[in-house]
């Protein structure tokens, strides 16, 4: 974490709180759906190319969100902003993306003490088979690696975090068109050429525990089966990662999945249609903004909470919608 950024955004963004301005905001999105988009949680502080969201941070956030907003589930937000009822605060929705098991371990808890409702987007291959998702993966592999320059599937350095976060990139773009047994094949090329070993970092939720949760406030959508990015896939497999996905979470609930969360965010009227064909009833993208009655279901806009922003950030960028 870069320390010095970290106190001159306290520093500018307390200042933007005490003007009053987010709050002011705040009143204007009155009737508004607000919805956040988290991945994964710790009790360490981020200092690496995957930083899960320290857990204190988690906590300040939830306070601050719970004496805002009107924190509601993902479907009620939908519901009440569709049917014009009006709070006093904005609405506000928790979701969070991928099927980690510190969303049980560490997140849950949380949620739990401040008895708040939340969405968990699940890739479900993550589950049944444990392989992260191939973005995931990616980031393990460069983070984990010795090697000081790599030349397969591109040449480049990688020492700095900031070379690998490129490297990453770059390799996302080559592969997003793939399918998803050529990426996995692939993957296994890079780890060995990297000379990584596998590690059980970043471990999937457990169905037992999907059950557990979806009986005390959490309910769960899909995030694909195998994090495919959609706009670069070919049309057999968007459907596949839709409807495997969907199945596949309705039969460990025993009821159906209605949400979907795009992969990386990454959508087009392509892939909007073939939501809304596979019968779910909204997808959230990470476009940034709030919703209302007018915003289309299969693309409703969610703002992305990183792991290194200090609190006054996070008020600013929730109350303002960045």
């Amino acid at each position: 974490m870069n320390w010095l950024k970290y106190a001159a955004k306290t520093l500018v963004h307390g200042g933007l709180n005490l003007s009053g301005m987010p709050r002011r905001k705040r009143q204007a999105l009155r009737g508004h759906l607000i919805i956040l988009t988290y991945h994964s949680f710790s009790t360490k502080w981020p200092c690496g190319l995957f930083n899960p969201l320290q857990a204190n941070q988690f906590e300040q956030q939830l306070r601050f969100l719970s004496a805002n907003f009107d924190v509601v589930s993902l479907r009620d937000g939908i519901n009440y902003v569709h049917t014009g009822r009006i709070a006093p605060n904005p609405y506000l929705a928790l979701t969070i993306d991928d099927g980690f098991l510190d969303n049980y371990t560490i997140a849950w808890p949380i949620l739990k003490r401040y008895d708040l409702p939340a969405t968990i987007f699940l890739a479900t291959d993550f589950l049944d088979s444990g392989r992260k998702p191939w973005p995931t993966e990616l980031v393990d592999i460069l983070e984990r690696t010795r090697r000081q320059h790599m030349s397969f599937p591109i040449a480049a350095r990688i020492v700095t975090n900031a070379e690998k976060s490129t490297a990453v990139r770059a390799i996302m773009n080559l592969w997003c068109g793939l399918e998803p047994a050529e990426r996995f094949a692939r993957l296994k090329e890079l780890r060995s050429h990297l000379a990584v070993g596998h590690a059980m970092k970043y471990e999937a939720l457990q169905w037992n525990q999907v059950r557990e949760m979806s009986q005390h406030g959490i309910d769960f959508g899909s995030h694909t089966a195998y994090h495919s990015l959609l706009p670069s896939v070919s049309t057999k497999v968007l459907e596949e990662e839709l409807r495997q996905s969907k199945r596949r979470i309705a039969a460990e609930l025993g009821s159906s999945c209605d949400f979907f969360a795009y992969p990386d965010g990454k959508h087009d009227e392509r892939t909007r249609q073939a939501v809304e064909a596979a019968g779910y009833t909204a997808g959230v993208t990470q476009d940034r903004g709030s919703n209302t009655s007018a915003t289309r279901l299969s693309c409703l806009r969610r703002i992305e909470v990183p792991s290194h922003d200090p609190l006054s950030t996070i008020q600013g960028r929730v109350s303002l919608c960045w």
